[in-house]
């Protein structure tokens, strides 16, 4: 048996030998507050059993395995994947071997990987199902991880604790807010979503940013005393707007933004534009002194003059540019636009909201 068993179904069946007794703790909490730090030596299974009436699906909410080793011990992990997903079914599994590091997504068949580590996440990510369709999903899959028990490798791969220009913005070693609270944001804030082909379809489908629910964490609420306002626009040839500075805990982006063929990159001038019109015709009187972002989330290099964009930079407003890229170099251009200190690369939500924070 395995040490730690994370399961993506709401049900699990242990079946033991007759004079076997085994005992459990449980819990459903599958949130990066609720991480799991596990012990050098231990082994871990990382399961869906097949027609799968599991809670992402069933609720659009994003599930992962969340793994500390000790206390952030960084020390060899292989991971075993067995991954069979449904004839019909695009899914994946996606493994984040450092805090956050890049994503790889795994599909059909056998993988074997191993690296050096003191965290790592473990996505079940499947085809977006309606729930009467749940039942009928034949995904299974099995992961066996061990961690080596040997002595712990000497270089660091700590959590990042950065700071802002402006303030001091810092997370604690699982990443939760120090010295700051999500609830006192007060933003208004326009997401760019890159919809070109520079983006293709496995980074559209991976915004975290956006899909992570990070607006679960911000008030947007009007009536509050702080409250953020959201915008998205997703940015082809064209300016799209699938929320007016009215994006709210209730709603999503899945469904509403596809990758546009034919069309290479996007300009990003037409795109904070489109942005900037959002925010001058939603301004009123109580969010003069509001805050202004442009968060881009694109993988679409540069080749316009950026000097019109100086003038807001220069002012109250911010510009972040989240460049979501898969393999490809750096793309120098996208960290010009941003403002100083904004620039990431497939960045999560913890991130984004350190920037907002700033």
């Amino acid at each position: 048996m395995p040490d730690w068993i994370f399961s993506f179904d709401n049900v699990i069946t242990i079946e033991t030998h007759r004079s076997d007794t085994f005992t459990m703790e449980c819990s459903s909490l599958l949130e990066l507050d609720a991480l799991t730090m596990v012990t050098p030596g231990d082994r871990i299974a990382v399961l869906s059993s097949g027609r799968s009436d599991d809670l992402q699906n069933l609720q659009g909410i994003d599930r992962r395995a969340y793994v500390l080793i000790g206390e952030w011990e960084t020390h060899d992990v292989t991971f075993d994947m067995e991954l069979n997903f449904d004839s019909a079914n695009t899914g994946s599994i996606v493994l984040q071997k450092l805090w956050e590091g890049p994503e790889f997504k795994f599909y059909n068949g056998s993988h074997k990987e191993k690296f050096t580590t003191n965290y790592f996440e473990v996505r079940y990510a499947p085809m977006t199902k309606q729930p009467s369709e749940i039942w009928k999903s034949e995904d299974s899959m099995i992961i066996e991880i061990s961690i080596d028990s040997g002595g712990m490798h000497r270089h660091s791969l700590s959590a990042p604790t950065p700071s802002g220009p402006y303030c001091d913005c810092d997370v604690d070693q699982v990443g939760r807010p120090s010295g700051w609270d999500f609830n006192d944001i007060w933003v208004d804030v326009v997401v760019i979503l890159d919809t070109s082909e520079a983006m293709g379809e496995e980074a559209l489908e991976d915004e975290s940013f956006l899909n992570d629910g990070f607006h679960d964490l911000l008030i947007t609420d009007v009536d509050a005393s702080f409250y953020t306002r959201i915008g998205v626009i997703a940015m082809a040839d064209t300016a799209k707007v699938l929320y007016n500075l009215n994006l709210t805990k209730t709603d999503t982006i899945r469904g509403k933004a596809s990758i546009k063929k034919g069309i290479k990159e996007i300009n990003v001038v037409d795109a904070f534009n489109a942005a900037q019109k959002m925010l001058t015709d939603g301004m009123k009187p109580d969010r003069e002194n509001t805050r202004q972002v442009i968060y881009y989330m694109t993988n679409s290099n540069p080749k316009e003059d950026l000097s019109s964009l100086d003038q807001f930079k220069q002012s109250k407003g911010v510009i972040v540019v989240n460049n979501f890229r898969f393999g490809e170099g750096e793309l120098p251009g996208l960290e010009a636009l941003s403002s100083v200190g904004y620039y990431s690369v497939n960045s999560g939500y913890v991130t984004a909201l350190q920037s907002f924070c700033k």
